[in-house]
């Protein structure tokens, strides 16, 4: 199972209760997944920083989940098509250890670690 979290913007005329709703629906896409939640937070309500189908402000929402992929389809599904959505933005941790972190990353870095590695050694007692 792999990380997900998923940020989506609310549109700010939307109530308490649409927003709940809203909840509900990824909450029960998740259930039928057999997806776990992991957290779902409220960011409130915030200026965007460029207007989207004119409005200047959004209500921010978060939703983190354990997922095998099931649900993501039928999650942006749900998040393309509702009227209340302005945007979205899914991602996926695939990254288990930090030592995974450093192997999948260390390729990308090589050419640094190269030049770093002729720098002078830095003496903590120096001033």
């Amino acid at each position: 199972m792999r990380e997900y979290e998923l940020t989506f913007i609310v549109q700010p005329e939307i109530s308490d209760e649409g927003c709940a709703a809203v909840r509900e629906k990824l909450d029960a896409v998740l259930q039928r997944s057999g997806a776990l939640r992991l957290l779902y937070d409220d960011w409130g309500k915030r200026k965007l920083s460029y207007e989207i189908a004119k409005f200047q402000k959004g209500h921010y929402f978060v939703l983190s989940f354990l997922d095998a992929g099931k649900a993501v389809p039928e999650l942006e599904r749900i998040l393309r098509t509702d009227y209340r959505i302005d945007r979205y933005q899914d991602c996926y941790f695939v990254i288990d250890s930090f030592a995974q972190l450093m192997r999948e990353t260390a390729p990308d870095f090589t050419p640094i670690y190269a030049r770093l590695r002729h720098l002078p050694a830095l003496d903590p007692s120096a001033p």
